[in-house]
């Protein structure tokens, strides 16, 4: 877990606490990742220091399209 503090004054400030990242949603191309965001530890935590909870990420295998890899498939799928 990472933690995002803000120098406050005389008060408390709330800071945000991050989880880790999920495995990417796709085991081909791209998809996404998340990961939790808390405000812990105070009062309201800043909306502008707020971390992302939802990221693009790449598998790092490209998706291959049967298809497309296999011409005669279109000739299979009209036949049937």
């Amino acid at each position: 877990m990472s933690v995002s503090e803000e120098n406050c004054a005389n008060e408390s400030c709330g800071h945000w606490v991050t989880g880790t990242w999920t495995r990417c949603s796709s085991t081909c191309g791209q998809g996404i990742r998340r990961r939790t965001v808390e405000c812990m530890g105070g009062r309201d935590c800043p909306f502008t220091s707020k971390p992302i909870a939802e990221a693009a990420c790449y598998s790092g295998v490209p998706c291959i399209n049967p298809i497309a890899q296999n011409p005669q498939a279109w000739t299979q799928l009209d036949n049937k």
